[in-house]
């Protein structure tokens, strides 16, 4: 099978490291607020994003009577700007900016009706299933994508290929986000190929090549794409992570928690 240039390893997983951190910033303002609200008449007003997250728990209708702050049952214009303040927030709780025009086109949207005369309970309801509580019970996940031996020092090494990076590098990123960002799931793939792999240059002699493949099996080298007998084209790579191998185990360095 083919495979990606082992180059971008280290790219990907800086990308994944800052795009985890950002998650966390935003999920880590949540606060519990429920009770209060429980034992208090006072409507919601101002931006209140931890309000929704923590209020999950409560029932859609309960939600709704909160921002329905002239229990008319329906959310108005006015009353659905708070609502949108609330949900499209940064990570300090302050709302986005947004122009008159686009909080119209959020308000038009919520209205099933598409009257733009208001947010009935069956709206929200909608709104709540198909958009709110997917954006506020959010799920955080940390993928790490192959830190293994082989990949690092050993036969496919970033340093030997031509961006010449040290893939060690990314071990105490990883690390550092591992013990500080509270990820629900932390995710480790591996490169587990057999000692047979199609893949491998050293097998290339193990399987017949297509007759209109022009090369001999002696004279491929790493990186030709071979085309075997089969039909299969595939990538020749060097020997890596040999299933059981040291070459396939992870960096002895890197901290394995809370992993799938």
């Amino acid at each position: 099978m083919a495979r990606f240039p082992v180059e971008w390893l280290f790219a990907a997983l800086m990308v994944a490291a800052l795009a985890a951190t950002a998650i966390w910033k935003v999920s880590s303002n949540a606060k519990p607020i429920l009770d209060e609200l429980e034992e208090s008449e006072e409507r919601i007003t101002g931006n209140y994003f931890d309000n929704i997250v923590t209020l999950m728990s409560s029932t859609v209708a309960k939600i709704f009577t909160n921002f329905d702050q002239n229990r008319d049952g329906l959310l108005d214009r006015s009353e659905y700007d708070t609502l949108l303040a609330s949900l499209i927030a940064k990570p300090g709780g302050e709302a986005y900016a947004m122009s008159d025009a686009e909080k119209q086109d959020f308000y038009c949207r919520g209205d099933m009706t598409e009257q733009c005369t208001g947010v009935t309970m069956a709206s929200f309801n909608m709104l709540w299933s198909n958009w709110i509580r997917k954006t506020c019970s959010t799920t955080s996940a940390f993928i790490i994508v192959d830190v293994q031996n082989d990949f690092i020092s050993g036969s496919l090494a970033l340093k030997d290929a031509p961006a010449m990076q040290d893939g060690a590098e990314v071990v105490p990123v990883i690390n550092r986000l591992i013990d500080q960002v509270p990820f629900n799931t932390i995710i480790y793939t591996h490169d587990w190929h057999p000692i047979d792999h199609i893949s491998f240059i050293d097998n290339v002699g193990l399987r017949p090549l297509s007759i209109n493949y022009t090369k001999a099996a002696r004279d491929v080298q790493v990186l030709d794409a071979v085309e075997f007998a089969d039909g299969q084209t595939q990538v020749m790579w060097p020997k890596h992570c040999v299933q059981d191998s040291w070459g396939g185990q992870l960096h002895e360095d890197l901290v394995v928690s809370k992993a799938i």
